[in-house]
């Protein structure tokens, strides 16, 4: 049997992160006001915004940044509006990572032949977000007009916060533009 004591000793990274941390509590404007107040920042800063999850070759931003992915299972997700405030430091990443979740709607596209699965979001994320929005092309003449909407509908059930479902349809077929002008110049539904 060994009767030697063993010291562990942090690493100088680990330290040195606790120092810049102990000193932004202190020295911070941000830090040092109210957390109601820093929280009202926060919201104002991540909310009011959607994440658009994006499926590839679908996707309007990659359409427009023309980054294309050759598999629709490809899912990461885009957010209008800026994160950068989560990374000033921990302490803010603790207080808001939740609020783009909680305060932005998260908008998904159906697309034929594809499973737009919300597993692609931490178990934290998913449940902290409150609002979905679906977006779908049905076709009039089609016999299946909801493929792949029932499953993202049962997808939405397993987010633990939803609080609100949009579903926006548009028409694909010819005869989009004749029912369009029932629903608008865009030709789609919220419902």
């Amino acid at each position: 049997m060994d009767n030697r004591t063993y010291s562990i000793k942090p690493s100088k990274q680990v330290v040195h992160l606790d120092e810049i941390s102990r000193l932004n509590q202190i020295h911070s404007p941000l830090l040092r006001l109210p957390a109601e107040l820093r929280n009202s920042i926060f919201a104002y800063a991540l909310g009011a915004s959607k994440i658009e999850r994006c499926t590839g070759y679908s996707c309007q931003v990659c359409r427009k940044l023309k980054i294309l992915s050759g598999s629709p299972k490809y899912v990461t997700c885009h957010f209008e509006g800026g994160l950068g405030i989560l990374s000033t430091c921990r302490q803010v990443y603790a207080e808001s990572k939740l609020l783009p979740f909680k305060l932005n709607t998260v908008s998904s596209r159906v697309l034929p032949l594809s499973e737009p699965s919300y597993d692609k979001f931490a178990a934290w994320q998913r449940n902290a977000i409150t609002s979905v929005q679906i977006h779908a092309k049905m076709s009039i003449k089609s016999a299946a007009p909801n493929l792949g909407v029932d499953f993202l509908l049962q997808e939405t059930g397993r987010l633990k916060g939803l609080e609100r479902v949009t579903f926006v349809c548009g028409l694909a077929d010819a005869q989009a533009k004749h029912v369009g002008e029932l629903q608008g110049s865009d030709g789609k539904i919220e419902c």
